[in-house]
This record gives C-alpha cells, structure tokens and sequence, in this order.
C-alpha cells in the first residue's frame, strides 16, 4: 500500500516520474538518441551498415561526452534497429 502523503505529494509534484527519474541518467538526451537512430536507419537504406562500435563513436560524436562501453545496450530501446549479418544482395 501506498501511504495517503506519498500520493499527495505526487499529486503536488514533489516526486518525479519514475521515466523522468530515469531520463536524467540517460548520456543522451532523446533528441540526441533520435538523431543517432535516424544516421543509423539512413545507413542501412544506403547499404552502408555499420556495426555496434559505428553507432557508439557516432553517439559519443552527438553527444560530446563519454557515453560508456554498455551504452549501446540501453539503446536497444529503439526497436526499429536490428543488429544482423550483413548478407550478399547478388546470390551469384
């Protein structure tokens, strides 16, 4: 159960969201993440793919900080990105 102050409090404001909560410890803002999806996705349409470490240095890049070697993990949040073996277009 949930005492009667702690959802007043979050009635009044004085609780954050728990997405907002976990937002502030994203390395990058969501701008910036759709920025590095929209790169990725406009690479695969030129058949340029790219691998994890292509995305992290492009991010790193955006963002201008470290993002950190598990930062591509939190990223899988965008589920329009696959990761795959890159196949041959002619089957010759």
């Amino acid at each position: 159960q949930v005492g009667k102050s702690t959802l007043g409090d979050q009635i009044k404001g004085k609780h954050k969201p728990i997405w907002d909560f976990h937002q502030s410890r994203h390395a990058l803002t969501p701008e910036q993440e759709q920025v590095v999806a929209d790169w990725a996705t406009l690479r695969a349409y030129l058949a340029m793919p790219m691998d994890t470490h292509d995305i992290w240095a492009h991010a790193q890049d955006v963002s201008n900080i470290d993002v950190g070697p598990k930062w591509f993990r939190g990223f899988s949040r965008h589920p329009e990105l696959v990761m795959k073996r890159p196949v041959k277009l002619d089957p010759k």
